[in-house]
């Protein structure tokens, strides 16, 4: 007997045995099992409560537990039990060169808003993403299209695809990389059988927009306010230029058109009604509009 091993334990078979945990009042037995060093890394002994003081069961939990091992080093598959938030954790790293932070935030943001109370309802799971993902059945992720009609906060049809996606795109990936056993995907949309197409908006709630005229009439107030040299004359250099028999400010200006300012530099950012006319007749987002650049274009 090595004198490394537990005292007092129950040799199941080559690799594994069984002992007695004193350190409880429940005294269960535990299971100490060799692994194999590819698979384990450091790691050269995995041991397990069977959560049992019946020394018989014990023997049955053992051995079942011995067989799922090596099933797993076999299939190349974790040997814990891992959980969702384990899973999505792997799939930021993995992807952090790949994708913007703000996509990575955006599947984080799923999870955290739409997965975790999810669970909590339906799967009964208090833990949420620390809910291990072997207790996920694709019975329960059956039911998240239907749990999320049900919310008070409508949802349109594109973006119960942009949910799903997101927990489907995490779960591809873990199964591709053997870090679950089975494939755990919620069913799309148009293939969900509990899902009737008018339980889903298909349009945008109407907004208020300007009007023909509040458009023209922001747009000369930019342009007047921003463009003409007269209402400048603080912050830019103007000249005065004859044209005919009357006189004109005008910026003076680089060859490229860039702007002089009082201290002499050039100014050549956007000005604000070229900002308005660009998002109104484009229909950008103001982060799209900050983020344009000339190559862009």
């Amino acid at each position: 007997r090595s004198s490394k091993q537990p005292q007092q334990y129950h040799r199941i078979n080559s690799e594994t045995s069984i002992y007695v945990d004193s350190r409880t009042k429940k005294r269960n037995w535990q299971a100490r099992i060799k692994l194999n060093q590819r698979a384990a890394g450091d790691v050269r002994y995995l041991t397990r409560s069977l959560k049992t003081a019946d020394f018989v069961v014990a023997v049955t939990r053992a051995q079942e537990m011995w067989e799922d091992l090596k099933l797993r080093e076999k299939s190349g598959l974790p040997l814990r039990d891992l959980t969702i938030q384990q899973v999505l954790d792997q799939w930021v790293e993995s992807r952090k060169k790949k994708l913007s932070p703000r996509r990575i935030a955006a599947v984080q943001r799923t999870f955290r808003l739409q997965i975790v109370p999810f669970l909590r309802e339906v799967a009964q799971s208090k833990t949420g993403l620390e809910t291990k993902v072997k207790l996920v059945s694709s019975q329960i992720l059956e039911g998240f299209p239907e749990w999320r009609l049900a919310q008070p906060k409508p949802i349109s049809k594109s973006t119960m695809r942009l949910f799903i996606g997101d927990w489907n795109v995490v779960f591809r990936f873990a199964y591709q990389k053997k870090l679950v056993s089975r494939r755990l995907l919620i069913p799309t949309v148009d293939k969900a059988d509990n899902i009737r197409a008018s339980d889903l908006t298909s349009v945008r709630p109407a907004i208020n927009t300007f009007s023909e005229d509040q458009v023209e009439a922001i747009g000369d107030y930019l342009k007047h306010c921003y463009l003409l040299p007269r209402h400048n004359e603080g912050i830019c250099r103007v000249v005065t230029i004859q044209k005919g028999n009357s006189t004109v400010l005008e910026f003076e200006r680089r060859e490229d058109g860039a702007v002089r300012s009082k201290g002499g530099r050039f100014i050549t950012r956007c000005n604000v009604y070229a900002a308005w006319y660009i998002l109104l007749h484009t229909g950008m987002r103001v982060s799209e509009l900050l983020a344009l650049k000339f190559g862009d274009v």
